[in-house]
């Protein structure tokens, strides 16, 4: 009867710690794919940043992407003794080491890291690199045929 108890207590174990792992697993994925900016929001790369955003602000929401601004002139120096923590922590591992005075980042809905550029007038070739992803093109069959709702001003 011990033995039956023991292995029975084994089993629930075991499964906790396997749904506690495929829990952490997907914990990277999210229904939006990120564009993440590394700018200083006063300097000219960081408007023009902004600028685009403004612009595009359709094409962003019908690919369901969120751009977020992380001001480079608020970061700890690389010298600092504390390291920062939660989301800023991510943040900056996903930056480069040179610490570029502006990048931006191309984050799928996968979590990984899709795109890098130093380039602020970059982010229609963003827009266009996520519509070659495979869960985009699955994405434009479902949704009105694969017709844009946005406003073209070409």
């Amino acid at each position: 009867m011990l033995q039956r108890s023991i292995s029975c207590r084994f089993f629930l174990f075991v499964l906790a710690l396997c749904g506690a792992l495929v829990m952490s697993c997907h914990a990277g994925y999210s229904d939006r794919r990120q564009v993440i900016v590394f700018a200083a929001p006063d300097s000219p790369a960081g408007k023009r940043m902004q600028a685009s955003v403004d612009e595009l602000s359709c094409q962003l929401q019908e690919r369901d992407t969120d751009v977020r601004f992380v001001d480079t002139s608020d970061l700890p120096d690389a010298d600092a003794v504390t390291a920062p923590a939660g989301v800023l922590a991510e943040l900056m591992q996903l930056r480069s080491r040179e610490h570029p005075e502006f990048e931006m980042l191309l984050v799928g809905k996968d979590g990984g890291v899709k795109a890098r550029t130093s380039d602020p007038d970059a982010l229609e070739d963003f827009l266009s690199q996520i519509d070659t992803m495979p869960m985009r093109r699955a994405e434009m069959r479902t949704e009105k045929g694969g017709h844009s709702a946005c406003q073209s001003e070409d």
